[in-house]
C-alpha cells in the first residue's frame, strides 16, 4: 500500500554534525533524495527492507552508484514496530566527497527533496517504484538554535541578580 514517508530534520545542523529521522515501510525498501527534486545525480539514503541502510548517488531513473558508507563517519540505528521502520542518521556535515551532499553551514531555504518506496515487499532496490510510490517536496534547514525540537539544544538564559 502507499506509505508516507516522512522526512525529520531535528536539529539539522549542529556544529559539524547533523541528525535526520526518516520513517518509512518495515517490509520493504524506501529512500529519500537530497539536495535536488528529480532522481538524476540526487545524493540518497536508501533502507532495504532488512533496515541496512546504504548511501547512493541516484541515476535518471535509475539506482545510479552505491557510494562507500563503510569509508564514512555515518552512522544509525533502526527500528520496526508495527510495520514501520524508523531509522535514525547521524552524519557529517561534509560530504566525504563531491558525490555525497555537503549539507550548509547556515539556515538554507528550500531545499529540494525526494522520496520513494517500493510497491511491494520483496521488491528489490532497483525495479520502479510505481506512478504513485514517490513525492518531490522541499524543505528548510535550520540551525540548531533556530528550533526547540531537542530542549537542551535551546538558547537559555542565566538568571541575572
Amino acid at each position: 500500500h502507499p506509505f508516507p514517508i516522512i522526512l525529520f530534520t531535528k536539529r539539522a545542523i549542529h556544529n559539524e554534525t547533523i541528525y535526520i529521522e526518516i520513517v518509512g515501510p518495515a517490509d520493504r525498501w524506501f529512500g529519500i533524495g537530497i539536495g535536488n527534486q528529480s532522481m538524476d545525480g540526487t545524493y540518497a539514503f536508501i533502507i532495504s527492507e532488512d533496515g541496512i541502510l546504504t548511501e547512493r548517488q541516484l541515476g535518471d531513473h535509475n539506482e545510479g552508484l552505491s557510494l562507500p558508507t563503510q569509508a564514512t563517519e555515518l552512522e544509525y540505528t533502526q527500528t520496526a514496530v508495527d510495520g514501520t521502520r524508523t531509522v535514525k542518521i547521524t552524519r557529517s556535515r561534509a560530504g566525504y566527497s563531491n558525490l555525497f551532499y555537503e549539507f550548509p553551514e547556515a539556515r538554507l531555504d528550500n531545499v529540494g527533496i525526494i522520496a520513494a518506496w517500493a510497491i511491494r515487499a520483496g521488491d528489490p532496490f532497483g525495479n520502479f517504484h510505481g506512478y504513485s510510490n514517490h513525492l518531490s517536496s522541499s524543505t528548510n534547514f535550520v540551525l540548531s538554535n533556530e528550533t526547540t525540537f531537542d530542549p537542551t539544544l535551546a538558547p537559555t538564559i542565566a538568571p541575572t541578580t
